[in-house]
């Protein structure tokens, strides 16, 4: 029935944040007058909006409540946290993203390993209370309770001061031409400015975030050293990681 598939598209796109038609036809097999009949509809409830080429769902349903994110993937995400883990050595200065899959770097830390940290994620704040052998740095800002993260105008000012060794990525999607995204514009700068500040970069991604884009392109592929993903992720990911140079490790 017709109103049991506009359901499924709604949640596709607020799933995918944004989508072209052409992944909507795909995806429903259906036309794509059909495709544009179905937003059109979901247009008007207020929850999607259309963009050039597609439609992405509006800022009150572009993020998934961080509690369900984290859910979603939970195996992979542990294994690509694992793999980041083994990246940090002793003494350095690493910046942690906020992200479902990145506050899990620090369940696999040997404490042995003395190291610093900077980040704005609460996740990985209280992940670290413990953990004396880490000297944590708490960027300032405003809680934001959707991405259990701090933001505002000082927060990547903040950042600025800092020289990064290391910065952990996290991303909402990875578009198919390689461009990295986020859902959430009050993030947009901080991650810009982690991007500028590190030496090396790590993009942390699960499987399922390729072939979408979300609001914000904070960054591209061939900006990063490194790309940490699942082994389910589409071949032609790993490909676009070689053209660019850019090593991929699938966990």
């Amino acid at each position: 029935m017709r109103s049991s598939r506009l359901k499924q598209v709604e949640q596709y796109i607020i799933d995918n944040q944004t989508v072209s038609f052409d992944q909507i036809c795909d995806k429903f097999n259906i036309s794509l007058n059909t495709a544009r009949r179905d937003i059109k509809e979901l247009i008007n409830t207020g929850n999607v909006s259309k963009v050039y080429g597609g439609v992405t769902a509006v800022e009150k349903t572009a993020l998934v409540p961080f509690q369900l994110r984290d859910e979603r993937n939970h195996q992979e995400k542990n294994r690509i946290a694992r793999a980041a883990a083994a990246m940090i050595q002793n003494n350095d200065i690493v910046f942690v993203d906020s992200g479902t899959t990145t506050r899990h770097i620090f369940e696999h830390i040997s404490k042995e390993l003395s190291f610093t940290v900077i980040t704005h994620s609460i996740s990985v704040v209280f992940g670290l209370i413990n953990q004396s052998n880490i000297r944590l740095i708490v960027l300032p800002g405003e809680l934001e309770r959707k991405t259990n993260s701090l933001y505002g105008i000082n927060t990547a000012e903040r950042l600025e001061d800092y020289n990064i060794q290391r910065a952990f990525m996290a991303a909402t999607a990875v578009s198919s031409d390689g461009m990295v995204t986020n859902s959430s514009p009050l993030e947009y700068e901080i991650k810009r400015t982690a991007m500028r500040r590190s030496c090396e970069k790590v993009l942390l991604i699960d499987s399922a975030k390729y072939g979408t884009a979300s609001l914000l392109s904070y960054a591209s592929l061939q900006d990063f050293d490194t790309v940490i993903t699942g082994k389910k992720v589409d071949a032609s990911f790993l490909s676009l990681c070689e053209q660019n140079q850019v090593q991929a490790i699938t966990v």
